[in-house]
Parts: structure tokens; C-alpha cells; sequence
């Protein structure tokens, strides 16, 4: 995505993010074990949204530095591809 898209599409996210938030401002009593908490709507939807935009830029950001080691190892992506497949994978538990 050009850099100018990203932009319009980033700010189109927070504006709808925000707008959710002045709409959504009513508190919600949750309970966790023996706590009780009473929080906003918004803030309850955000918590987890914010976390699985965290995850998921992690393993963005993962997959990005080993495309880099693998060009600086092997030069081409065309010969990292060919040294990865015959190579034998690594499982890992992530």
C-alpha cells in the first residue's frame, strides 16, 4: 500500500475508533475470579483490540527481520527461497 493510502486508511481507523468511544461510554460491571470493576464499553472492546493489534504487529514484525536475514544470508529472494525449501524446517511452538 502506497504511503498516502495508509495514511487515509489509518485515519479513517482512529476516527471510527474514536467516534466508537463517544458512542460507547456507558459502564459495564465485569467480573474476573473475586474482582469486580466497572469500566466503560469502550474501554472493555479497546483493551483486547489494542492487544491483538500489538500480537499481530509482532508477528509482522518477525516475519519482516527474517525475510531481511534471509536476503542478507542468500543474496536474492529468489535463492532464499530455493535455500529454504531444501533446507528442513524448524518447528517452533509459535
Amino acid at each position: 500500500m502506497p504511503g498516502r493510502t495508509r495514511l487515509i486508511v489509518g485515519l479513517l481507523v482512529v476516527g471510527l475508533f474514536v467516534l466508537f468511544i463517544v458512542q460507547n461510554s456507558e459502564p459495564v460491571t465485569l467480573n474476573f475470579l473475586m474482582w469486580a470493576m466497572s469500566l466503560p464499553v469502550a474501554v472493555v472492546v479497546a483493551i483486547p483490540f489494542l492487544c491483538g493489534m500489538f500480537a499481530g504487529g509482532l508477528f509482522v514484525w518477525r516475519e519482516q527481520r527474517k525475510e531481511v536475514r534471509n536476503h542478507q544470508l542468500h543474496g536474492s529472494p529468489a535463492l532464499a527461497a530455493l535455500a529454504t525449501t531444501s533446507k528442513k524446517k524448524q518447528k517452533w511452538w509459535w
